[in-house]
């Protein structure tokens, strides 16, 4: 039973954003809380829920409707949705890349550069700096061509990546990779070389 059939204070109710539900709900009124329109960044924790989301503002065919949301926002909520991932469409992914594992749990900046041919792993962050990183913020990675990048690795701040690199899983990256490096740990540190011609994808 949806709590969108309780519209009161009573039921927890205040209004449609995610902010408008109290932490708990009463189960009499309702077994899931539904934000409208919108995808909570962190979802409702501690609550189940759904999300109700239109093309445009209504929930039938309306010829007066014309507030269509654009494709890329629409294809952002779905792979959000699908793979708990936000790629957006903004950021450089260069040929032959691929997110391995459907790409569950990835997060890619905006305005992040990704090379040919690199496989991305799952439940990575290739992010943009903050305080605890650099002064400026929106500062993003630039990764090379031919990169493997391990599960749960970290690539944040205004770096580059060199070409054909390995990043092992959980690495926390910060600084600027040369070409051909293997690099491990929090933070990352170089620990060896790939070989020449390595790929990250062979045929």
């Amino acid at each position: 039973m949806n709590n969108r059939l309780f519209r009161s204070p009573e039921a927890g109710w205040a209004s449609m954003g995610t902010d408008g539900f109290l932490p708990r709900l009463d189960p009499k009124y309702g077994d899931f809380i539904t934000p409208e329109q919108h995808i909570p960044a962190t979802g409702m924790p501690g609550v189940d829920w759904e999300t109700c989301m239109t093309m445009n503002t209504t929930w039938g065919f309306s010829e007066h409707d014309n507030a269509w949301k654009s494709d890329e926002t629409l294809i952002r909520n779905l792979i959000f949705l699908l793979y708990n991932s936000y790629i957006p469409s903004s950021a450089a992914i260069g040929d032959g890349s691929i997110f391995a594992y459907g790409a569950i749990g990835v997060v890619v900046h905006a305005n992040a550069i990704i090379g040919k041919g690199c496989v991305i792993g799952q439940g990575i962050t290739i992010g943009a700096s903050e305080g605890f990183v650099s002064p400026e913020p929106n500062r993003c990675p630039s990764i090379g061509d031919n990169c493997y990048i391990g599960a749960g690795a970290k690539i944040l701040g205004e770096i580059k990546i060199g070409n054909s690199c390995q990043i092992g899983a959980g690495a926390v990256v910060l600084n600027n990779i040369p070409d051909h490096s293997v690099v491990v740990g929090a933070p990352a540190r170089v620990v060896g070389q790939t070989e020449a011609g390595f790929l990250a994808i062979r045929s």
